[in-house]
């Protein structure tokens, strides 16, 4: 009944759309039991019908009947209360027309009591980017308008990082064990060079695995394990380190942040910017970890970061001549216009990606940053099989089948 390999290009196209209808149901039906579930947890919650039992709240009450973990019950307790101020949205949950994860994340900043009441009045606009976005892409767009909504908080978390910053290498039975946390603003530095060194490492791995295995090459078939190759780029980081000269002049800039051009005048001016659209609203790395506005403007100054300013419908300016391959500042200008591979489903980050042609250069295409997307390598080959990728006019991606139907 199932295919054995769902790479496998050659299934029958029925079976590959009988069991992504089938797919497609069972989700439905499981958003909609999942919403009269909160319903009911919500219903429980305001009618006190857990006290009957000796619970002190419904979170004990549901643990008890569900055998829930502690995560689960906040979470659906969250959900439930804001779906019980909003109707609008407990409406798209009954109907299934909203993923439980989503409605998740929804719940968890409606929660933020600093701002979580204004959340209210973005509801419509959250209901159509559910519909749209990937849940990596919601979960950003989300963080982004609680941390715009709610400036001073998030700026007071910020700077109570990274007052308590601590690091510690210490030895732990037959190994070590290195444990480090601090605040944003130099966080970024840390996990941007980190993870030049994990890609590089990856890079090697993939490298040897193609050698060795040819077409047949997968990443199961590398000779490390993510994890190992991480703390080997942690290692080679040290390395990297003791092999400098002290006083060795590092490269600037080491981090390059993405900020939207109303975000940053805010900043500069002091007032509130428009969050009526937090898609827009960047404020953050290329890898999509947010940072506080005050913090980009403070690093800008002494230059330990290059702002990439976008306007309000999203597009970076466009840099370099004309020419076959995006190269240079143009790729990656690309590259910083989404934090993932725009692939449905894909979560290869856009720093391991490729500059790609929507439209491709045999086709006319045009080498500019209006015909051009992140995609990773697996992902920029399936294209030649006759999917093809777009963005429409409302800054959503598109991804295509042969047969012209969509994945989604």
């Amino acid at each position: 009944m199932y295919p054995s390999d769902p790479d496998d290009g050659d299934q029958p196209v029925d079976r590959v759309s009988q069991l992504g209808c089938l797919f497609a149901g069972l989700e439905r039906e499981r958003r909609i039991v999942e919403a009269r579930i909160t319903l009911v947890v919500g219903e429980a919650d305001r009618l006190g019908v857990f006290a009957a039992d000796g619970h002190a709240t419904v979170k004990g009450w549901c643990r008890a009947l569900a055998k829930w973990s502690p995560g689960e019950t906040l979470a659906r307790l969250r959900a439930a209360r804001l779906m019980h101020a909003s109707p609008e949205l407990a409406q798209a949950a009954m109907q299934g027309a909203v993923g439980v994860a989503q409605l998740h994340a929804m719940g968890r900043a409606f929660a933020n009591p600093r701002c979580g009441h204004e959340l209210l009045q973005v509801v419509p606009l959250f209901l159509e980017h559910a519909q749209h976005l990937s849940f990596h892409d919601f979960e950003l767009v989300v963080r982004r308008w609680e941390m715009l909504a709610d400036t001073d908080g998030a700026y007071r978390d910020h700077d109570s990082a990274h007052r308590d910053r601590t690091a510690s290498v210490t030895e732990a039975d037959t190994g070590i064990v290195v444990r480090a946390q601090g605040g944003i603003a130099q966080g970024v530095s840390i996990m941007e060079i980190f993870q030049r060194y994990v890609d590089a490492e990856f890079a090697a791995d993939w490298a040897d695995t193609v050698a060795a295995h040819g077409d047949a090459a997968c990443t199961s078939l590398m000779p490390r394990t993510d994890a190992q190759r991480r703390f080997d780029a942690f290692h080679r980081v040290f390395l990297d380190a003791v092999s400098t000269p002290a006083h060795a002049q590092h490269p600037e800039p080491v981090v390059n942040i993405v900020v939207s051009l109303d975000t940053l005048e805010a900043c500069i001016t002091g007032e509130q910017g428009d969050v009526s659209d937090p898609r827009w609203c960047r404020s953050e790395t290329t890898n999509g970890v947010l940072v506080d506005p005050r913090d980009i403007l403070a690093a800008a100054l002494v230059g330990h970061i290059r702002r990439v300013v976008i306007d309000s419908a999203g597009v970076i300016v466009d840099m370099g001549r004309k020419r076959r391959l995006f190269t240079g500042n143009q790729r990656q200008a690309v590259l910083m216009g989404s934090t993932r591979c725009i692939w449905p489903g894909c979560d290869q980050t856009s720093g391991r990606c490729q500059a790609d042609h929507l439209a491709e250069w045999q086709h006319h295409g045009e080498t500019n940053l209006a015909n051009a997307a992140p995609l990773c390598p697996r992902h920029n080959r399936w294209k030649t099989r006759g999917y093809a990728t777009h963005r429409d006019a409302n800054g959503y991606w598109h991804t295509t089948r042969p047969n012209n139907t969509e994945i989604n």
